[in-house]
Order: C-alpha cells, then structure tokens, then sequence
C-alpha cells in the first residue's frame, strides 16, 4: 500500500517517524516521508522516499526565531500565546501536499492542522501523535500548561479547548558548575546566539547523538520533548525537565508521576539555586534510581516501532474492508 506520512518539527518530532516508516517499509508498504528539505540527508540515508516541503524554512531558524521572540514579547503577548493555535502551512506547500496525498492509498500524520487535506482527496488519514490526542477523564489536555489534574469532567473538556534570555542562562551555568563542582555539556545548536563565555568547567556542543551521550553522563537537563524524553527513560539517565512549551508540560509531568524525575522547573522558576537542588536530588535520590533503571530495563524488552505498525496496518485493513473512511486513533 502507498503511504504518504508528513510532519514537521524539531528532530525529535522527526526520528520516531523514520523508524517507523522504516519498518513499515520492511513490511512491503511504499512508504513516502513528506518533511523540511533540512531532514533530507536524514530520511534518505535511513533508505526512505523523501519528498521536501515547499518554500518550506529551516526549522532551526522557525526555533531561534521563536526563542527571540518569547524573549521580547512581555507578559501580555506570553499570555496571548497561550491561546494560539498551529497555522496551516503556506498554499504552495499546502498545494504540493494534496498532490501527494492525491497519489497515496493512505495518509499519516502529527501535524493536525492539515488532517482536511486528506479529507478533501478522498483518502484515509490517521494521526501520528507524540502525545495523546483523544479525549480523555484521566489527564487534561497535554498541551495545557498545567497538568493537575482537573477532576474526570474538566480533563475530558479540557481536550476540547485547544523565558529565560541567554545571558540569565549562561549565569545558571556558571551558578551549576561552581556549586556542584560538575563539568557541563552545553548542547546549543537550534538555540541564538549565547554570547559564550569562556568556564573551565563549561563546554559547548551544536550537537551530540543523545543515545551515545546518555549513558556518558550523570545526569541530563532537558525539555521533556518527547522524542528526548524517550531517549532518556531507554538510556535510563538521571534527569530534569524545564519543560517550555507544546506537549513538554505534558511528559515532564508524566515522568515526575512515573517517579523517575524530580519535580519539572517552569521556565519562569528557572534559576540555578533551583535547577542545582533538582540535580542533586535527582542524583542521589535511591528510589528514583531504582525506579529509572526499572523502566530503562522494561523499554529496552519493547518493541515498539513493530507495535505502532501492527496498528497502521490493523487500520488500513479496517479502512478497505469498509471502503470507507476512516479517522486513524
């Protein structure tokens, strides 16, 4: 069967998608990956069909312009982001993906915005998620800032509704390693311009492969994205989350209940009296050590991306039985 799958985002929105196609592919499916033309090395080395967004920008740049820009905007205009939904993309590129779904049997997705693509061709169209996206009483909307839970009313309905400057940051740094006597990896790469200084202790990287890293240091300060944070849980690294934005709130919380992180650190409590007491506790704490390498050693036994393609094709089965469409869950 001809599978179109599209997303776009950081790279970790990206990777899990590649393993799965991957797999998809080694099932007999044409598989045809839709993404940021900064993504084609990536895609094509895996051994994939990739196809480049039109006038599509560089991700990197979409993220350095945003940091600016929740840096500036004041307290109203953070607060009126917290109401703004994703855009569909620009009618060129918009355009190239209904061509693309209109050669497909079935179309995949994480990006919700562009869902009526698929309706408008024909075709059927599941979605791709890193974070649940179906209603439910056990845990508000995972994009919600807050992740208390608001009672088995208000979480369902809630579904329905849908920083620090690099100065203040290299001050942390510099707080962190001089209290804790620790060296510090920096990974910098889609972040602007830090204005480095020079610390004996401190070391910058654009990037660093997280499964190699993981297991090479103590403890890894992160967002709770979720590609990162299932790099994390496998590697099973003690860990902080400051979650920034999206979904992150929502997995930083989870893994705070799992037990295997300190409580997450908003942005907006971010300091380095704050973020070194977290590091400590999350180095020294044995129940959460333990409680790591349990769920490290239960995610190594998984087999995760053959899971998720047993469900793509128990749907797409459905999907010809019927002959019908039929919205993906």
């Amino acid at each position: 069967m001809r599978l179109l799958v599209y997303n776009v985002g950081t790279l970790g929105d990206i990777l899990p998608l590649v393993t799965l196609c991957r797999r998809l592919v080694q099932r007999g499916h044409e598989v045809r990956l839709h993404t940021h033309k900064h993504y084609g090395a990536l895609v094509r080395n895996a051994g994939l069909d990739f196809v480049g967004i039109d006038e599509s920008t560089d991700p990197k740049a979409q993220m350095q312009a945003l940091a600016v820009q929740r840096t500036s905007q004041g307290v109203f205009g953070r607060w009126k982001s917290r109401f703004a939904v994703s855009e569909s993309p620009p009618r060129p590129a918009l355009e190239q993906l209904e061509s693309l779904i209109r050669e497909s049997d079935a179309f995949l997705t994480g990006y919700t915005c562009v869902y009526h693509a698929a309706v408008g061709a024909g075709k059927p169209f599941g979605l791709l998620g890193l974070s649940p996206r179906h209603p439910t009483r056990h845990f508000p909307n995972p994009l919600t800032r807050s992740q208390r839970s608001l009672g088995p009313c208000l979480n369902w309905f809630s579904h329905r509704l849908v920083d620090r400057s690099p100065h203040q940051l290299m001050e942390i740094l510099r707080l962190i390693a001089d209290r804790l006597g620790r060296r510090i990896l920096l990974l910098s790469g889609w972040l602007p311009d830090l204005h480095f200084e020079s610390h004996p202790n401190i070391c910058r990287a654009d990037f660093v492969p997280l499964r190699w890293m993981l297991p090479r240091v103590a403890a890894y300060v992160h967002h709770a994205g979720a590609g990162t944070m299932a790099e994390v849980l496998r590697a099973g690294t003690p860990s902080v989350a400051v979650p920034s934005s999206g979904e992150q709130h929502f997995w930083a919380f989870r893994m705070h209940q799992m037990g295997v992180i300190p409580d997450p650190i908003s942005r907006k409590h971010l300091t380095g009296s704050a973020l070194s007491g977290s590091i400590a506790e999350t180095l020294d704490h044995p129940k959460m050590n333990a409680r790591r390498a349990s769920v490290s050693e239960a995610l190594k036994k998984e087999d995760g991306d053959n899971r998720a393609a047993d469900l793509i094709e128990e749907w797409l089965a459905e999907c010809c039985s019927n002959n019908s469409l039929r919205h993906g869950r």
